[in-house]
């Protein structure tokens, strides 16, 4: 049985992907597998917020204070039962230097996904503050790590290119089956058709400049749908085109009843390591216009959406494309948007990778095909 601990800054229902993403690996990992023990080590969600919930799997929740004693403490005593691979979730935070310690401390392996936040993008983003911190503490504690996981061929590239020499195993984000087995409604055609954004409201996200584009544009046969927590208030004082409106947080069964009556999902992104989001709007059958700074740049190979430089130009001309296309057309790349994701995102295939590269790290099994080393890639 593999002791498997994963530690993650926060489970904050909204926090945004790694707390569904965190939580939907465990469950996969502990429903499919009987010879995997995942265990979450996580913070307490925001005053006023909750947790994502996780039946399947222990959640040790480990109060936040300037000392990292109390989670290190808790991290060795989890640690005790053997074998034990480590499974760290981001970069930056107190979490994440307390398990690149105990792993070095009591000699287990350690995983690294770093959830985005080594893209330039987010690298960029109070760019002295880690600057620091990466001299000080974090370029060892990545460099050390056993393995990393990167969840796209984009985020695959950019650890190399931060030097990182080490296996780096390649494998996405899944989405749940509730999402891949649902049905999917005809919709009707004589009606206002819909666009949504529906994302955490960040800088990075493009939603100032998505707002501005759709004022400019004056689609009368369109309507813009804003859905997401919008906690440091971006929005706050917006004046909102006529024809747009802003919904504030939605999930569960309101997030799926949004995107099935939608005809063209909008994120306009400056930074993106995977996007769970832009894999549930088209597992709705909803096509996607995205930037090239995602993992989904095939999109119109597959005519399922647009992709675009980032900016305010480049997405008003791929909205006005969008415009002019009949919605039977727009419908029929929802259905390649649909096909593509039942094809090679459930959660059960990805468990069953990583449990591939947990047997490796451990000296259980052969080394797996989605582990990349350089000189061999």
């Amino acid at each position: 049985m593999i002791n498997n601990i994963h530690t993650v800054n926060s489970l904050d229902l909204y926090a945004g992907g790694p707390s569904r993403s965190v939580t939907s690996l465990c469950i996969a990992l502990s429903s499919q597998f009987a010879g995997v023990s995942p265990q979450i080590l996580t913070h307490p969600a925001a005053r006023g917020s909750v947790n994502v919930s996780c039946d399947a799997c222990a959640v040790k929740i480990v109060e936040r204070q300037r000392s990292a004693r109390p989670m290190i403490d808790a991290l060795s005593m989890l640690a005790k039962d053997s074998p034990t691979v480590l499974h760290d979730h981001g970069v930056w935070m107190p979490i994440n230097r307390s398990s690149a310690c105990v792993s070095r401390m009591v000699g287990i392996p350690r995983v690294v996904t770093p959830r985005g936040m080594l893209s330039p993008w987010a690298l960029n983003h109070h760019k002295w503050r880690k600057r620091v911190a990466w001299a000080a503490y974090a370029k060892r504690d990545l460099m050390t790590a056993n393995l990393l996981h990167a969840t796209s061929e984009l985020e695959f590239s950019e650890l190399r290119a931060l030097g990182y020499e080490g296996p780096i195993a390649v494998i996405p984000n899944g989405i749940d089956d509730e999402w891949i087995n649902q049905q999917v409604p005809s919709r009707p055609l004589q009606r206002l058709r819909r666009a949504v954004f529906l994302s955490r409201i960040h800088a990075k996200k493009g939603v100032d400049e998505l707002l501005d584009v759709w004022s400019a544009l004056s689609l009368n046969d369109w309507e813009l749908v804003i859905a997401g927590n919008d906690d440091d208030g971006i929005l706050k004082g917006r004046e909102f085109p006529r024809n747009c409106r802003f919904v504030g947080y939605v999930d569960g069964q309101a997030k799926k009843d949004l995107f099935l009556s939608s005809d063209l999902f909008v994120l306009p992104t400056y930074s993106e390591n995977f996007g769970i989001v832009i894999a549930e709007a088209m597992a709705c059958g909803v096509p996607v216009v995205t930037t090239d700074q995602t993992p989904w740049t095939f999109l119109p190979e597959i005519n399922a959406g647009w992709v675009t430089a980032t900016g305010r130009q480049p997405l008003s001309d791929a909205l006005r494309d969008v415009s002019q296309l009949p919605p039977e057309e727009l419908r029929k790349m929802g259905e390649n948007a649909r096909h593509h994701i039942r094809n090679g995102y459930s959660w059960s295939q990805i468990a069953e990778d990583m449990t591939s590269v947990y047997r490796w790290l451990l000296g259980e099994a052969e080394c797996p095909g989605c582990v990349r080393f350089v000189g061999a890639e």
